[in-house]
């Protein structure tokens, strides 16, 4: 594959493959150094990337799958177990269906990746197992400096060992995770490529039309999922080894007392898992309303050009408002259910802590808690509380999302939020650095600074009792080395554990305080910023939307509202907080030892430098992942139309494998990234660790002191972890909020509404005349002239449906005239606001446009008319017979378009609302698709008879059609060729005679 791929590249340079490299350079990830220096200093491309090898190619990859399958079925034939059986996923079987069912796919899926997923497995057992590591050379320093030194050892030889240790951890983990991520990214690639064959089989099978089968695109959600469940499998397990073996080490260390803590543990198990069953409901509900909302919104934006003639802006944005309160009321549930998730992870640890420590210290007063002790135990408590955490949220996942009928959602729920930050990467393009301020201040502005204010000051109190707790824990231990009599330690002892309760109750107390503030603030942005850009759009002028392609918009309004719904208040609090807690960390040690305050601007500097390179390489390469899935999906959506099996010049199956391998590259490189940072800030805080350990062991600072700050300097690890994701989650959102501060200073449609409105009564005799008018529409009518009579019909023809367009866009001023004059009644229209205009005109416009509501609201909106009026309306338009054999009659809830309905009762119902709209100058367009004779007559009948108080436009291509008006106009080059009656028009055998001969001619050759 590098061959190929190199040449895809575009031959630059020789690829750079990770085998090709030294072992010391594949653990550093020092070989990325390339890429990464390459992104900072220009824009990447494809060719500066590093490649993978023959092996993992996509097609080896499909190939490895299909033989693996192959073997199976095989195996099974020969045992005589499954005869019938024909699951295939891209072999030549005599039923080609799409068979992901759950047993049978994880069995192939098993015997393919044994190899992988023993090596995964082993890994993360490691890196579990050594994340116990760091505990234990925290004890043997905590000794050391208690002289009761477990070895023989130096300060700098401890402060070395709680390095290494911290190390070996640290490398083993993120070999880890990226085998573990490549895993999955493999798996995707094969199963994805699977599919994409197996279609291409239906569709060649003799008697199958490829239109019947089905696209790939819902499917590729589901194999997102499944990718990540043999990974998930085995990090479920693990994860219990870990918990397993920190409960012996902390028995170890407490004795009995430590099943205090993990019986208090398991009592909260049920009420946690209550709490996450209700969330999962409720964000099922909330995704549901918010397909609903989407829905509305590309219903909206399908009939835009009908929304605008008809004046239904308002109704629309009501109906969509509708459904985003009720979207807005389900997060404000799960805001709710935020403050008992931040109450789980900051005050369930105080719980277990409390519950050992005083179990141990209140069931004998001869257990007298030590530095090492407490330090070491809350450490473990720390690892085991994580432990269990992970395996919870890894056993939900699979428990809510496992194999069912076929795969499942794309984007996983892992713990790890470097697969967030992809799916925020496909979000929008980031912004530069200096507008993400900007950003980030308007959306707080939007938020109320009452609310934010109230987040930073409730989280800053956390953050303050957190200290107090652990200060005080620290303060416990050197005081209970300094008394003399039993007295003495249980006064301590009641005092201690009675402050140490009330410090847990604040935390809880302020914890909810965050969780309302975040909640409040998040929810009045959300609704703020999806209104305005709601209303910003629709004030937009129609030719935004006819160069524009819809998906674009209705991604604004969706998945875009999702980053402001969720993603901006999430990456904005863990942002504070871990900005809080790296800033007591460094008061602690600067504390304890001032001279460390003289090095914090180097090494801030060396931090925001790392992650100055990260943000801006990372962010090119994730749009190229972005891209490239795009890419892929728009050639999985084609896998079932009839120009890939047959009208593409290249084989498509080399086509889909050329977009696996673009895709899986990026994505390949994209691991590599998020491991290089991983390593640099993994040793960033080794660094820090390791001048604290040497500069605290060798001092004479007290050891409670000592196991209190560098239980902190261990902490700083994940912290700055956590600190560069909300960084760069931050910087990616931003860019969704630029977007919506660009909607509003775009470009807007005239007034709706002036102040110098005109007549109550306006029109009454609708007269309209063009006076040299001309607009900017292109084509446009180039001086168009001509007037009509009183309450006249008149009939426009032309041979560019273009020229008859620009009419009724005059008209209603969906374009604007650039010369010229148009008055209606003496009125120049310009004069008057958009919606007052449109409001006094009414349309039968060309595709019949019904909306996804009740009949009697397609045909009245906003509920102007009794029933009694619009039953006489329908019974005008001959359709009150048929309406009242529906169900629920007037409350039918028509779908959008007007399923079930015929062109010709869609035709008949848009005259129906136009005779509710009670206008003085009607527009009548030729039908898109042509209705029937029958059904023409009828209509024309109909505006005779109930519309002979109207100005009647008819715009036609077929002169057959207006030989009934009272005059026609005739269009040639965007002029007026011809104004008469249509008999004069015919004795003088002018231009409307010879189209008139033209359309008998070409009706002649159709019946032929």
């Amino acid at each position: 594959m590098s061959l190929r791929l190199s040449s895809r590249w575009g031959g630059k340079q020789k690829p750079t493959l990770e085998r090709d490299v030294s072992f010391l350079s594949q653990l550093s990830y020092w070989w990325i150094n390339r890429v990464v220096s390459a992104g900072h200093r220009r824009g990447l491309q494809l060719s500066d990337l590093c490649c993978l090898g023959d092996e993992d190619s996509a097609q080896s990859l499909c190939s490895a799958l299909q033989q693996q399958q192959h073997h199976r079925r095989t195996e099974g034939r020969s045992h005589s177990q499954e005869s019938g059986e024909e699951e295939s996923l891209g072999g030549n079987t005599s039923h080609p269906g799409v068979h992901l069912s759950g047993p049978a796919l994880l069995c192939h899926l098993y015997g393919w990746l044994r190899p992988s997923l023993l090596q995964v497995t082993l890994l993360r057992m490691t890196s579990d197992l050594l994340a116990l590591l760091p505990p234990q050379a925290l004890r043997c320093g905590i000794l050391y400096c208690e002289n009761q030194p477990v070895f023989d050892w130096s300060g700098l030889t401890h402060a070395l060992a709680l390095l290494a240790a911290v190390v070996c951890h640290a490398l083993v983990q993120q070999v880890c995770e990226r085998h573990s991520r490549m895993t999955e990214v493999r798996v995707q690639t094969a199963l994805t490529g699977a599919l994409y064959k197996q279609a291409l089989s239906r569709c060649s099978i003799p008697g199958c039309l490829p239109s019947s089968a089905p696209s790939l695109t819902p499917l590729r959600t589901d194999v997102g999922r499944l990718a990540e469940l043999p990974v998930s499998l085995s990090a479920l397990w693990s994860s219990w080894v870990q918990g397993t073996v920190c409960v012996c080490l902390l028995w170890r260390e407490l004795g009995p007392s430590s099943l205090a803590g993990l019986a208090v543990l398991l009592l909260l198990v049920p009420l946690t898992s209550a709490v996450q069953r209700r969330a999962r409901l409720l964000q099922r509900s909330q995704e549901r309303v918010r397909g609903e909302r989407q829905q509305l919104v590309q219903e909206m934006l399908n009939g835009i050009k009908t929304v605008k003639l008809l004046v239904l802006e308002a109704w629309f944005q009501c109906r969509v408002g509708i459904a985003r309160e009720k979207e807005l009321e389900t997060l404000r549930i799960l805001g709710f259910l935020t403050a008992f998730s931040l109450l789980d992870r900051v005050c369930v640890p105080f719980l277990v802590c409390v519950s050992s420590l005083g179990v141990y210290v209140l069931v004998d007063d001869g257990n007298v808690l030590t530095a090492s002790q407490t330090w070491h135990s809350l450490c473990h408590l720390d690892h085991f509380l994580f432990s269990q955490e992970v395996s919870h949220t890894e056993n939900g996942t699979l428990s809510e999302n496992g194999v069912k009928k076929s795969c499942l959602e794309e984007h996983s729920d892992r713990c790890s939020s470097d697969t967030l930050r992809e799916t925020e990467a496909n979000t929008v393009p980031l912004p530069k650095h200096g507008v993400n301020g900007v950003c980030i201040r308007l959306y707080l502005h939007v938020c109320g600074w009452g609310w934010v204010l109230l987040t930073v000051l409730s989280q800053v109190c956390v953050c303050v009792v957190g200290v107090c707790q652990t200060s005080l824990l620290a303060v416990w231990t050197r005081q209970a080395k300094e008394l003399q009599g039993l007295e003495e330690w249980r006064e301590l002892r009641d005092s201690r554990l009675s402050v140490y309760a009330v410090l847990g109750l604040l935390q809880a107390l302020s914890v909810c305080c965050v969780a309302l503030a975040v909640t409040g603030g998040s929810l009045k942005a959300s609704a703020s910023l999806h209104s305005e850009l709601l209303f910003a759009q629709l004030r937009l002028p129609l030719r935004f939307y006819q160069i524009t392609p819809s998906s674009l918009v209705l991604r604004s309004l969706s998945q875009e509202m999702y980053v402001i719904d969720e993603l901006v208040p999430a990456h904005l609090l863990s942002w504070l907080s871990c900005w809080l807690q790296v800033f007591v960390t460094v008061l602690l040690i600067g504390y304890i030892s001032p001279l460390f305050i003289l090095i914090v601007p180097v090494l801030t500097y060396l931090f925001l430098t790392i992650q100055s390179y990260y943000r801006s390489v990372s962010g090119q390469v994730r749009r190229m992942v972005s891209n490239s899935a795009s890419s892929l999906s728009s050639l999985l959506s084609e896998s079932h139309r009839d120009e890939v099996t047959s009208g593409s010049h290249d084989d498509p199956l080399t086509r889909c494998y050329g977009a696996l391998n673009e895709h899986l590259v990026c994505r390949y490189n994209c691991i590599l990234l998020d491991r290089w940072v991983s390593v640099w800030l993994d040793a960033f805080a080794g660094l820090v660790l390791f001048l604290v350990s040497v500069t605290l062991l060798d001092s004479e600072v007290d050891p409670s002191t000592v196991g209190l700050v560098l239980t902190y300097t261990l902490s700083l690890r994940e912290v700055l972890h956590l600190l560069v994701q909300a960084s760069c989650g931050l910087e990616s959102s931003a860019g969704v909020i630029q977007k919506m501060d660009q909607h509003a200073h775009m470009e807007r449609e005239p007034p709706w509404s002036v102040p110098c409105r005109a007549p109550p009564s306006w029109p009454e005799e609708g007269v309209v005349e063009f006076r040299s008018y001309e607009t900017e529409l292109n084509p446009s009518p180039a001086e168009l002239s001509f007037c009509t009579r009183t309450r006249e019909k008149v009939g426009v023809v032309s041979r560019s449906g273009a020229e008859l367009d620009a009419i009724t866009s005059s008209l209603f001023r969906l374009v604007e005239g650039r010369r010229g004059v148009l008055m209606i009644d003496g009125v120049d229209i310009s004069s008057v606001g958009l919606h007052d205009l449109r409001s006094r005109l009414a349309v039968i416009t060309r595709v019949p446009t019904l909306f996804s509501c009740s009949l009697r609201s397609n045909l009245d909106p906003w509920g102007c008319h009794g029933d009694a009026q619009v039953w006489q309306a329908l019974e005008r338009c001959h359709l009150k017979e048929r309406v009242s054999l529906l169900p629920g009659q007037l409350l039918y809830p028509l779908h959008y378009g007007g399923a079930g309905l015929s062109s010709s009762e869609k035709r008949l119902l848009c005259v129906c609302r136009a005779l509710l709209k009670g206008c003085v100058v009607l527009v009548v367009e030729d039908p898109v698709p042509p209705v029937d004779v029958h059904t023409e007559r009828l209509l024309q009948s109909i505006i005779h008879t109930h519309f002979s108080h109207c100005t009647r436009l008819y715009l036609t291509q077929n002169p057959g059609n207006i030989t009934h008006t009272d005059r026609v106009l005739v269009l040639d080059g965007g002029r007026v060729a011809e104004f008469d009656c249509a008999s004069a028009l015919l004795q003088r055998g002018a231009l409307f005679s010879q189209l008139l001969s033209e359309t008998h001619r070409h009706q002649d050759t159709e019946e032929e």
